[in-house]
């Protein structure tokens, strides 16, 4: 930007401090859009009469600093994911950060929402300012997968045999998935509904649904299988 001293002046831009290339007439400012130095010159737009010699303006190009979020990251619903920004180029003496949660550390943990159905998809923004006040910004995506709810739907219930070892049996419900066990036989009558049989008496289970690649356990303790009266 020039000042012109008097109120029917008006500036002209050039590319060299005499003669060169007309780069925008009848202005007090010019953006230009590489560095270098750029002239100004005084015209009185009555009498037309220009400056003795024309103002050079040098203009500074910062580089601008290059930022990255890292690469994307895929976690199972209530795991957390722990994200970590790094910045090459720029100018000056350092970098801040500032992620779209607001904190402003290059790393931080993050732990999204999911659900038991879909992927969840979040993203997550970081900008990175240098020290001459230049940005770049880069976003990382967090994919949330669903990991199954699983819950007793039916008690564990004794089985007596005569001659035969006391077992018992009981049925869990998920929201999806499959099922294993640590111990008996794991069958599935009907959609998510699982049932679990012959389990040694006095041995608690584990129940694992899984759903992709994530899984939710269930312990289920034994039951106090008393022996029938005779």
């Amino acid at each position: 930007t020039a000042n012109p001293t008097a109120g029917q002046e008006t500036i002209d831009w050039y590319t060299t401090a005499s003669g060169g290339t007309l780069l925008q007439s009848g202005s007090t400012s010019y953006q230009p859009t590489a560095a270098g130095t750029y002239y100004a010159e005084s015209r009185n737009t009555t009498t037309g009469c220009v400056s003795a010699t024309r103002t050079g303006v040098t203009v500074t190009q910062n580089a601008l600093p290059n930022a990255s979020a890292g690469a994307n990251q895929t976690i199972c619903d209530g795991e957390s994911a722990t994200l970590t920004a790094t910045t090459t180029g720029g100018s000056g003496t350092g970098y801040t950060y500032l992620w779209s949660t607001g904190e402003t550390t290059p790393t931080i943990t993050v732990t999204p929402a999911g659900n038991t159905n879909n992927n969840v998809n979040v993203d997550y923004t970081v900008t990175v300012t240098d020290s001459n006040n230049c940005t770049d910004t880069d976003t990382v995506r967090v994919i949330v997968e669903p990991t199954p709810a699983i819950s007793v739907s039916s008690s564990p219930s004794c089985t007596f045999r005569l001659f035969q070892p006391t077992t018992y049996t009981f049925e869990v419900t998920v929201s999806a998935g499959t099922v294993t066990a640590t111990a008996g036989t794991v069958t599935n009558p009907s959609g998510n509904i699982w049932r679990i049989a012959d389990v040694q008496d006095g041995t608690n289970v584990t129940v694992t649904a899984t759903q992709g690649s994530c899984s939710r356990d269930l312990v289920v303790t034994a039951p106090n299988c008393i022996c029938p009266t005779v």
